[in-house]
């Protein structure tokens, strides 16, 4: 039996989940769902492991009767961006993963059925299908089986058929062990089965058998949730105050055009209180004085972007090289374009893609801060383009600096 009792995880001393106490019969798979932001990954990393200088977890987690997270607990924690990647040869990177001998690699590729891969073994892992080293990363973090199995987004970056492939091998896994996936793809929870909770508001609102809860919701915030893929808990809602709205509070915020829909000095007051120390501009043209902005200490940029477009992809590079430095200096960043939405929505989530976030879990974070964010099909697709590109050759500071952005 999987038991949380009064469990609560805090990051960086914040609280994420709190009080949390469910009980799930083990071996079995229980799915994580819940809007982007609502602290799936924390409570992931808090299972995984007792503390680890940014997760803190007070309360109660046993398996089996034994501590989760203790000493002598043996945990797989599979994190949403694992992938294979670099210029090594396919062959030297599952060896060395597996631990095991170059002859046996044919049979541990046949026995998750990808037969077709063993003629790929001596090509570079970048030059692979992008959803196939996703599946071999993940395959190979769980051939080592544990009682607890802690996945992180299964399906993220998947394609269709790699998806199943990863399913057949989590419910062999749940058939012996304790699975625990924090998804926002209610087709693993169906297909899976076993039971999802749902997490909102910082707390487990309902948790049910995954037929159950999509078929019949029992709460209100389950109702919402499976009709919308959100939540209407006062904590969920979006905060847009004078104009400013924060996708991670205290370190990136968007707003409009400053003196657009609220007086200028105000929004500058605001920001300043928040030690946003970077305000930048993406309209066409700048149509406000700058040197307001730096009497309050706040340096003033402008990268140029056309209304309802995504940024080119070296303006994209720029505005994310431009929010790095203040970000790992734990010094707030802003930006604007003239509603503060499309533009605006579009860099902030490519931020959040530059410190490793998946493109749709940036795209969740930020309509979760303002619903109306990214407002056209070109800005959304950039996003998901721009995640590609960069993938592998950007490196954000420590897991620290990280995990502060994209929690």
């Amino acid at each position: 039996m999987l038991v949380l009792q009064r469990f609560s995880v805090y990051r960086q001393g914040s609280p994420v989940v709190r009080d949390t106490t469910l009980s799930v019969e083990s071996p079995g798979m229980l799915f994580l769902i819940g809007p982007g932001g609502a602290g799936k990954s924390s409570l992931l990393s808090a299972m995984a492991s007792r503390d680890n200088g940014n997760i803190t977890r007070m309360g109660t987690a046993l398996l089996d009767g034994e501590d989760v997270g203790g000493p002598n607990a043996r945990a797989t924690l599979v994190p949403q961006h694992l992938q294979l990647a670099g210029a090594e040869p396919l062959a030297d990177a599952l060896t060395h993963f597996l631990r095991m001998r170059l002859d046996e690699l044919p049979a541990w590729l046949q026995a998750h059925g990808l037969d077709e891969v063993i003629r790929l073994l001596d090509q570079p892992c970048a030059g692979l299908d992008r959803s196939l080293r996703r599946l071999l990363a993940v395959l190979a973090a769980l051939h080592f089986e544990t009682p607890l199995v802690l996945v992180d987004e299964p399906g993220a970056g998947l394609s269709e058929e790699h998806g199943e492939r990863l399913c057949r091998r989590l419910h062999d896994l749940a058939c012996r062990h304790m699975v625990v996936a924090a998804t926002h793809n209610r087709q693993e929870c169906l297909s899976l089965g076993g039971y999802t909770a749902l997490l909102a508001g910082g707390r487990i609102q309902e948790i049910a058998p995954s037929a159950d809860f999509f078929a019949a919701p029992a709460t209100d915030a389950g109702r919402t949730y499976v009709a919308t893929g959100n939540c209407n808990l006062p904590t969920d809602r979006a905060v847009i105050q004078d104009g400013i709205w924060w996708v991670v509070p205290g370190l990136l915020c968007g707003m409009s055009r400053p003196g657009l829909i609220v007086d200028a000095k105000t929004q500058y007051d605001r920001l300043a209180e928040a030690d946003v120390r970077s305000l930048i501009c993406l309209e066409e043209r700048c149509e406000y004085a700058v040197t307001e902005a730096r009497e309050y200490g706040i340096a003033h940029l402008h990268i140029p972007v056309n209304d309802m477009a995504p940024p080119s992809f070296n303006q994209a590079v720029d505005l994310c090289r431009r929010a790095e430095q203040p970000i790992r200096d734990n010094q707030a960043v802003a930006f604007h374009c003239r509603a503060g939405l499309g533009r605006t929505g579009t860099a902030l989530a490519l931020v959040l893609t530059w410190f490793g976030d998946e493109p749709e879990v940036a795209i969740a974070k930020v309509r979760r801060a303002n619903p109306l964010a990214i407002q056209s099909d070109a800005q959304q697709r950039f996003v998901n383009e721009f995640a590609d590109r960069i993938r592998g050759w950007h490196i954000p500071g420590s897991s620290e600096e990280r995990s502060n952005v994209v929690g």
